[in-house]
C-alpha cells in the first residue's frame, strides 16, 4: 500500500513539473523587437511629399538625415519633440536634412506636425505609411540617422553622442 502511495505521489509530482515547465516557457520574456532596421541596414525605396509641397525620397536622404518618427497618440513622443527639435537644429547646420513622420491621420497629427514644421520637412502618413516601411519601423518614437543610404546610429542617445 506505501509503495503504490508513493509510486502515485512520484507521477503527481512529474506531471506537476511539466504543467509548470510548460507554463514558464509559455510566460518567459520575449525579446524585444527593434524599432527600426538594424544600424548597417539599406533603407527601403520610397517616395511621398512633404506637408510643404516638397518632395522626399529615400534617394533625396541617402547622402546624409536625421528622420524622426513620432505619432500624435504615444506619450514618449511628445515628450522627445523638444531634444528632437534641438538635434534637429544641430544637425541641419551641418547640413544634415532633417525628417519627421508623424504617424497617424491628419486630424490627429495636426497639432504634431505643426510643432515640428519649420525645422523639419515633415511627412503625416498612415501606418504602415511608405516612409516607415522603408525603415522597418515597429514602434514610436524612433530616430534614425542615415549615411550613404544606410541606417548609421537609432536612437536619441546613439544621436546625441554621434553629434560630436
Amino acid at each position: 500500500m506505501l509503495g503504490g502511495l508513493a509510486t502515485a505521489n512520484l507521477v503527481l509530482l512529474t506531471a506537476l513539473m511539466r504543467r509548470l515547465r510548460g507554463h514558464a516557457e509559455a510566460h518567459a520574456p520575449q525579446p524585444v523587437s527593434q524599432p527600426s532596421l538594424p544600424v548597417g541596414s539599406e533603407i527601403g525605396d520610397f517616395e511621398t511629399f512633404t506637408l510643404g509641397g516638397g518632395a522626399l525620397s529615400a534617394r533625396e536622404i541617402a547622402p546624409g538625415a536625421l528622420v524622426g518618427f513620432f505619432s500624435p497618440t504615444c506619450g514618449p513622443c511628445v515628450e522627445q519633440i523638444p531634444a528632437f527639435l534641438a538635434r534637429a537644429r544641430t544637425a541641419a547646420g551641418t547640413g544634415l536634412r532633417v525628417a519627421a513622420v508623424v504617424i497617424g491621420d491628419m486630424d490627429a497629427a495636426r497639432e504634431m506636425a505643426a510643432r515640428l514644421d519649420g525645422v523639419a520637412e515633415v511627412v503625416v502618413e498612415s501606418y504602415p505609411g511608405p516612409v516607415a516601411k522603408a525603415f522597418g519601423i515597429t514602434s514610436t518614437p524612433t530616430f534614425v540617422i542615415v549615411e550613404e543610404g544606410k541606417v548609421a546610429a537609432t536612437g536619441m542617445q546613439e544621436l546625441s553622442a554621434s553629434a560630436g
